[in-house]
């Protein structure tokens, strides 16, 4: 090899290290930038600043960063911004990199609620529990998401730690009343639903199930309270009546339980006890006629006690005087 050869390879030996130091410096260069970047999108992030939070994790992901933490940081910002759909495939990336996070299931559990992904939900948000997850609000969503899949153990144990960790607004005491409820703790209803009430007095929807945990209860007097406040609200239907009426009956509220049943009546309600109590508590009332006519349908529709025939007899007896 000749003097002219070694000096040709020399040289082309140190143009391919020159590139590599060139492209090494660039990628360190683009490193470089990239840690500050994200670094500044952290801190607005901190800051609550989720917009331009989002913006700055957005250029980061386009240009590759190597750090894939970003994508969860992304879809928390989304989700912040109530764009649920882009938080939830943003923390869908984060999985598909293989992190691994109670803050990461905690978000995209939520997020899946938001849209409607019930069993999803309760799947990622038990995940994050599971996981070591203690906020309040994770407790909830998953209580709720626990509620509609027609689990109201679980969301009863949800709610309890919502509640232990100080979320105490009216609408999580109706809820949890609602599971209980629906678990038949009556007694442990009644009390959420009030604790509801005391919060947010005018909550119709806490003394709609109040009204219906006392009526189970049988406390007339507390469930006729409640009926008569959602008559003057508005509350109109047949049902509402109907044990508006069977509360006064069983309170020997004659005239009152009558008002209700005819009420009841009149809005379609064609059942037969109805029309005993009906019956009953106009003829205690002196309303013979119309007594006799809704004696006459309960005996109809099935009906023989005694004190039914005893009433329609002494009434058909004053309407022939």
């Amino acid at each position: 090899m000749n003097q002219l050869t070694i000096s040709m390879n020399s040289s082309r030996l140190f143009f391919v290290l020159c590139l590599f130091s060139v492209f090494g410096l660039k990628a360190q260069n683009q490193d470089s930038l990239q840690r500050k970047i994200y670094e500044t999108a952290v801190q607005k992030f901190k800051q609550a600043n989720y917009t331009e939070a989002a913006a700055q994790f957005t250029q980061l992901i386009n240009t590759n960063f190597s750090n894939k933490e970003v994508y969860v940081k992304r879809g928390i910002a989304n989700f912040m911004l109530n764009d649920f759909a882009k938080a939830k495939a943003d923390l869908d990336e984060a999985v598909k990199a293989r992190i691994n996070t109670e803050e990461l299931f905690e978000y995209r559990g939520m997020s899946r609620y938001k849209l409607d992904d019930v069993a999803g939900a309760a799947g990622d948000l038990d995940k994050a529990v599971t996981m070591g997850g203690k906020d309040p609000e994770v407790f909830l969503t998953l209580g709720n998401a626990k509620f509609r899949l027609d689990n109201y153990k679980d969301a009863i144990i949800n709610y309890d730690k919502a509640i232990a960790g100080g979320k105490k607004d009216a609408i999580i005491f109706n809820n949890r009343g609602k599971a209980k409820l629906n678990t038949k703790d009556l007694a442990g209803a009644e009390k959420d639903f009030t604790e509801a009430l005391n919060i947010k007095s005018d909550y119709d929807k806490a003394l709609e199930n109040r009204a219906e945990a006392r009526y189970q209860l049988k406390d007339w007097k507390g469930a006729s309270t409640d009926f008569d406040k959602m008559i003057a609200n508005g509350k109109s239907d047949a049902d509402v009546f109907a044990k508006n009426g069977t509360a006064k009956f069983n309170l020997q509220d004659f005239k009152g339980c009558a008002d209700a049943l005819t009420k009841a009546v009149a809005n379609g309600t064609k059942d037969k006890d109805v029309y005993r109590m009906l019956g009953l508590s106009l003829a205690n009332v002196d309303a013979c006629e119309d007594a006799a006519k809704a004696l006459s349908s309960a005996v109809a529709m099935g009906l023989s006690d005694k004190e039914i025939f005893e009433k329609l007899d002494a009434c058909q007896y004053k309407i022939k005087d």
